[in-house]
């Protein structure tokens, strides 16, 4: 496999994404109720690399804690939250943004939005939506925030969810106090995503992603770990697995889906 070239945030990027992240809660919480509710979740209808799937993001940094780790310099969310608009006041109508405020102080709005738009998906005659992707950008927020994702899979059960998430506290506590594995809907697909070179805890062998890196010592989890049967390596772009039935979505445990940095 060909070596990838790393990629790194400009310096001070998660620094202002901190700083948009507070002067975004004050702007919300100074709002009246009705100027609240002019707001709403964007649920996008999917792009070149993700495929014909819904998605929801949210900031990341602030809802996955990445400031200081090597994700966050080199998370390639953090330059599609920047493009999306941040100079100035841009940043109100930044859509990931506005995501996080209602996940974040309105939880029950955003869910219900979520699934307003899962159903209006699946019940359009041309081209109704199979697959979701949570968290292209940010992450599961808390415990209740991950018992509403796996209600959500339960509800839709014809629709298949992938969300990847560094959030392995969350995901384990989940199982522990349920059914452990059989605790997560088949339908849901949950990968636990590796910073470069480190090793996760993954008690229920959940499928992991690992990152293919320039420097090859990150690279001696995945070397060493996994076996080529149990590796997937990523096509670069979730449409083509989503036609043929493979891929992140379909990942069965004990394996890895190998993704080139970017």
């Amino acid at each position: 496999m060909a070596k990838p070239k790393n990629k790194t945030n400009k310096q001070g990027t998660i620094e202002r994404i901190q700083e948009v992240w507070v002067l975004a809660s004050i702007w919300f919480s100074d709002m009246l109720a009705p100027e609240r509710n002019k707001l709403h979740v964007t649920v996008s209808e999917g792009n070149s690399k993700i495929g014909k799937s819904l998605n929801v993001s949210t900031m990341p940094v602030v809802t996955c804690g990445a400031l200081g780790h090597i994700c966050g310099v080199i998370c390639y969310a953090v330059r599609a939250l920047v493009r999306l608009g941040f100079k100035g006041d841009k940043w109100k109508k930044n859509p990931w943004v506005i995501n996080s405020l209602i996940a974040m102080y309105d939880p029950h709005r955003y869910f219900a939005e979520i699934k307003s738009a899962i159903k209006f998906g699946i019940s359009r005659p041309k081209k109704p939506i199979k697959y979701f992707r949570w968290h292209v950008g940010g992450e599961i927020l808390h415990l209740g925030y991950f018992e509403r994702m796996v209600d959500v899979a339960k509800e839709f059960a014809d629709v298949r969810f992938l969300a990847f998430t560094k959030r392995y506290d969350i995901v384990n506590l989940y199982m522990n106090e349920h059914d452990g594995r059989d605790s997560i809907p088949a339908n849901l697909s949950i990968i636990f995503s590796a910073a470069p070179g480190q090793t996760v805890p993954n008690p229920y062998h959940l499928p992991e992603c690992h990152i293919n890196m320039e420097e090859e010592k990150l690279n001696n989890v995945w070397r060493t770990k996994y076996l080529e049967s149990q590796i997937w390596h990523c096509l670069g772009n979730c449409e083509k697995c989503q036609c043929i039935g493979a891929g992140c979505w379909f990942l069965k445990d004990g394996t890895i889906v190998l993704i080139d940095q970017h």
